[in-house]
């Protein structure tokens, strides 16, 4: 599944190579983080801990339950 498929204020992690925007927060491999929308090439995600993440909309994601 990839992150643009999901829904807003889900829960995932990565699963496949991580690409962020120059100067971007690269998540740590299996961090858990909360999908909040699509702007563009890339997405807005929070960490558990607040910070924001931007993953390009095409990453490979696995949904946590």
């Amino acid at each position: 599944m990839r992150l643009h498929e999901i829904l807003k204020g889900d829960k995932f992690k990565v699963k496949s190579e991580i690409v962020v925007p120059p100067g971007g927060i690269t998540p740590t491999n299996n961090e858990v983080l909360i999908f909040n929308n699509i702007d563009g090439m890339y997405s807005h995600c929070l960490t558990l801990k607040g910070k924001i993440v931007h993953l390009s909309m095409f990453t490979e994601v696995e949904l946590i339950k």
